[in-house]
């Protein structure tokens, strides 16, 4: 049994940015990827099994270090406010997220991650190649930014984590059960 004050379930987008944000703060952190740090087939067998509610395209998904961001090469944008409302008539929906906050969170998220910064996906900021500009108070266009290569935040957590940051990275860890404590209200542990 291993003790951490954080521990963060993989190396993808989000798991990368949480890793490096908590880096060199006192904490003693695990990052978890069920992974190894290469591709292999014992690791893509287990990828083919995680999608089991809709369809997902296997060559979109990864399971090693640095998760889906390996594959990724675009088609990024922020959200819009109304992504985050609830809608009546969809079951669950609405997030409990201000929209100013999640901006500034973007920016974080974007120093982190050597990602160009946010105003970039906004259309108002952005000079429209073809000319053609849309107006209007409930039209909104969307500028998604393509890199040339995928993000690899695994990495980006090799290249910027050093011994005394407090994080330690562990490939092959495979979640099993997450444990809650006695009243269900928070995770007490994991098991790997």
């Amino acid at each position: 049994q291993l003790d951490y004050d954080v521990c963060i379930v993989g190396t993808g987008a989000a798991g990368a940015t949480a890793a490096l944000a908590l880096a060199g703060r006192g904490l003693r952190i695990a990052v978890l990827e069920g992974g190894g740090t290469a591709p292999d087939a014992v690791s893509a067998a287990f990828t083919a099994l995680d999608s089991t509610a809709r369809h997902v395209d296997q060559a979109s998904r990864e399971r090693w270090l640095g998760g889906t961001t390996n594959a990724w090469t675009g088609g990024k944008t922020t959200l819009d406010a109304i992504d985050l409302e609830a809608r009546p008539w969809v079951p669950d929906s609405g997030w409990p997220l201000d929209p100013e906050h999640l901006r500034r969170c973007y920016e974080r998220a974007a120093a982190l991650l050597d990602r160009p910064a946010p105003a970039l996906y906004d259309a108002a900021a952005a000079e429209p190649e073809d000319g053609v500009r849309f107006d209007g108070g409930d039209l909104r266009t969307l500028v998604f930014h393509d890199d040339a290569e995928p993000l690899r935040s695994g990495r980006l957590l090799q290249a910027r984590l050093r011994p005394g940051d407090g994080v330690e990275v562990v490939t092959l860890a495979n979640v099993t059960e997450v444990r809650l404590d006695d009243l269900g209200a928070r995770v007490a542990g994991v098991d790997v």
